[in-house]
């Protein structure tokens, strides 16, 4: 082999080697090119997931809201105080009506712990806000007519002495018969009793009160005692004595 050929050989190879290594370079840069889009890439789709993530929590929450709404609603309708046997009842029968499917899905371990972690603390929490508009209603009473103007009402009060106070502040001035008395008594009695579960009064069950208050009075027998629902004693007071239309037109109702 001539020197010439040497030559053409080695710059061939030289040549060669440098394609090579510029190919190689052009691929190690493609590859970290490949690499960062591919982290764009999943960047973006974490961030598409949270995105979907959150429109489905989102979704959900207000799907949650609306049955926790539905069934403090239930349950203020059908019991004052409930229990949370009640409360635990009246949200199953609302979602086993209403959203049978999303129900269905459960099983009885499950459900009970779903009700327990997203919907028992928030219906009791609604359930309390009774609490906390009676005391502001009392902050706004005292604003408007200040506190040392009002008159006070024992804490360990009774019933039947708180009852009195106010019927007598309330008609103070007044006259009204036995029978309107025993009417006040009974309205009063029933729906500021806890264990009256009820919102509405009817008239069969008014009658009954009134009559059971209005024995109670002509005879002047405390009012404190609550066995009236037992007793069926009500020979001494006649049906005429207890005009529930009348009273109720007297007193404007």
């Amino acid at each position: 082999m001539s020197y010439c050929d040497i030559d053409n050989t080695i710059i061939t190879t030289t040549n060669t080697t440098t394609t090579n290594t510029n190919t190689i370079q052009r691929i190690i840069n493609l590859k970290g090119k490949i690499d960062n889009l591919t982290s764009i890439i999943m960047e973006m789709k974490e961030e598409l997931k949270d995105l979907r993530y959150l429109k489905e929590s989102q979704k959900s929450n207000k799907f949650l809201m609306d049955i926790i709404k539905e069934v403090a609603k239930l349950v203020t309708d059908i019991s004052i105080y409930p229990s949370k046997k009640e409360v635990y009842g009246i949200a199953e029968a609302y979602l086993k009506k209403n959203h049978h499917e999303f129900f269905n899905k459960f099983s009885e371990i499950q459900w009970t712990a779903y009700y327990n972690e997203h919907i028992c603390k928030q219906v009791e929490q609604i359930h309390s806000f009774r609490g906390s508009l009676a005391s502001k209603t009392r902050d706004v009473i005292f604003a408007t007519f200040g506190k040392m103007n009002l008159p006070s009402i024992k804490s360990n009060a009774d019933s039947s002495q708180t009852i009195t106070f106010i019927v007598k502040k309330v008609f103070s001035g007044k006259q009204y018969t036995n029978a309107e008395f025993a009417f006040i008594m009974a309205i009063c009695k029933t729906l500021l009793n806890p264990k009256y579960d009820s919102l509405q009064l009817k008239e069969k069950t008014m009658k009954r009160k009134v009559k059971y208050y209005l024995k109670k009075i002509k005879k002047e027998l405390p009012l404190d005692d609550d066995d009236d629902d037992n007793s069926n004693n009500e020979e001494s007071v006649k049906d005429e004595d207890v005009n529930l239309h009348r009273i109720l037109f007297l007193f404007k109702l």
